[in-house]
C-alpha cells in the first residue's frame, strides 16, 4: 500500500499508527513522498486498538466539563465534502463518532486504486494552511494544492495516526485549549531499545497538565515513559468556523539522557518528582518550584554544578525544618518543599561521581 504524505505532521501520525499496530521497521518503508507499507494483515489486526482508542477518548470527552466532543476538526466546504463522501464509501451514517467510522474502516479494509482523491482535512496538514496565510510566498498555494488530495486509505490512516497519537487538550490561557498529539520520530529512536506505544501512550494521555516551562514537559515525559529516543510533541489550534487547524507549538524533544538518570530513581522519589513537575506547570507554582526543576534539569545535564542544585534545593527545606522545630504551624506548601529537598539530594547523591 502506497501513502502519500502531505506534510510533516501526517509522517507522525502514519509512524503513529504503525508503532501502536506493531508493524516492523522492516514492514513499511518511509519515502520521500510518504511510505509503502507491505504488511496490509496486521495493519487491519491493529484496527481493533485503533478503534478501541478512539472509544476511549470519546468517552473521556464526554466526561470533561467543558463538554467539548471528540470530532474531526473539518472547516471548508471541500473538507466537509470529501469526509461525507468517505462516510458514504464506509456506508455508515453522516453523525456516526470517529471510532464507528474506524471500525467500519478496518473491517471492510483493502487497497484501492484508481480512486477519486479527497481533500485532506487542515488537521492532517496543518503546516501547510498556515503557511498559506504568509505574506510573500505567492507559490505557495500552487505548490501545496498537489499535496491536499489523499487516497480512501490515505485519508482513514491519517485520521487513525490522529487518534493514535492523541494525548490531551490542554488549557494554555485563559480559556484557550490546544490539542496536543505526540509522534514518533523517524530516526528518534535508538535501534537497540524497543517500546510498547500502546503501553507508552496510556501513561501519557489524560495525564499531561502542561507545556511550560518545557524543560518541565521533557522531565515529565522521561518520567512517565523511560523512553531513550527523541519525539515530538506536536500542539494544534483546532480548526473552528473558518479557520483552519494550525500549529500552536511544536517540541522536538530528546528524552535519552534523562530517561537513564531518571531510571535509577527509587519509586518514592519518582513520585516526588512528578508533583514538583506538574507545580511547575501550574500557574499558581512557586519561584521555588519552578528553580528548582530549572535546576534539576541544568544539573542532570551538566550545565550547572551539583552544588548549586544542592544549595538551593536544601534551603528552603532547611528553613522549613527550622520553623517545625521553633513549633510554628507549617502549610502543606511547606511540607511539599521538604519532600522535594529530599528529591534534591538523593538526585546529588545519585549524580554525584562514585570514588
Amino acid at each position: 500500500m502506497r501513502i502519500t504524505s502531505p506534510s510533516p505532521t501526517f509522517t507522525g501520525y502514519i509512524l503513529s499508527l504503525l508503532y501502536v499496530c506493531d508493524i516492523k521497521p522492516d514492514e513499511y518503508t518511509v519515502t520521500k513522498d510518504g511510505f509503502e507499507i507491505y504488511n496490509i494483515e496486521g495493519l487491519k489486526n491493529g484496527g481493533k486498538i485503533v478503534e478501541q482508542i478512539a472509544r476511549e477518548i470519546e468517552e473521556k470527552r464526554r466526561g470533561k466539563k467543558d463538554q467539548t466532543p471528540f470530532i474531526i476538526p473539518l472547516t471548508a466546504k471541500n473538507e466537509k465534502k470529501s469526509y461525507q463522501k468517505i462516510l458514504k464509501e464506509l456506508n455508515i451514517q453522516s453523525d456516526a463518532p470517529i471510532s464507528d467510522v474506524l471500525e467500519k474502516y478496518f473491517q471492510s479494509m483493502t487497497e484501492k486504486t484508481n480512486e477519486s482523491p479527497y481533500t485532506c482535512p487542515s488537521c492532517l496538514a496543518p503546516e501547510f494552511y498556515e503557511f498559506n496565510r504568509v505574506l510573500g510566498y505567492t507559490e505557495s498555494r500552487r505548490k501545496s494544492d498537489k499535496y491536499k488530495k489523499l487516497s480512501f486509505d490515505g485519508y482513514m490512516l491519517g485520521i487513525a495516526g490522529y487518534v493514535t497519537s492523541y494525548l490531551d487538550r490542554v488549557k494554555i490561557t485563559g480559556n484557550q485549549f490546544v490539542e496536543v498529539h505526540l509522534l514518533p520520530n523517524v530516526e528518534g529512536a535508538h535501534p537497540e531499545i524497543t517500546m510498547n506505544w500502546v503501553e507508552m501512550y496510556k501513561k501519557l494521555r489524560f495525564g499531561i497538565e502542561g507545556l511550560t516551562p518545557v524543560t518541565s514537559l521533557l522531565m515529565w515525559l522521561s518520567l512517565k515513559t523511560n523512553y531513550q529516543g527523541t519525539v515530538q510533541l506536536i500542539a494544534l489550534n483546532p480548526a473552528v468556523g473558518k479557520n483552519p487547524t494550525v500549529v500552536w507549538s511544536t517540541f522536538n524533544l530528546d528524552l535519552t539522557h534523562t530517561s537513564k538518570i531518571f531510571g535509577e530513581l527509587e519509586e518514592n522519589y519518582k513520585k516526588i518528582l512528578e508533583r514538583l513537575l506538574i507545580d511547575t506547570f501550574n500557574q499558581t507554582g512557586t519561584n521555588f518550584t519552578i528553580k528548582t526543576s530549572q535546576l534539576i534539569f541544568e544539573a542532570i545535564n551538566g550545565t550547572k554544578p551539583l552544588e548549586e542544585l544542592l544549595y538551593v534545593g536544601s534551603r528552603e527545606g532547611a528553613l522549613v525544618t527550622i520553623k517545625e522545630v521553633l513549633g510554628s504551624q507549617i502549610t502543606q506548601e511547606e511540607r511539599r518543599y521538604l519532600e522535594y529537598s529530599k528529591f534534591v539530594r538523593h538526585l546529588f547523591w545519585i549524580l554525584s561521581p562514585k570514588s
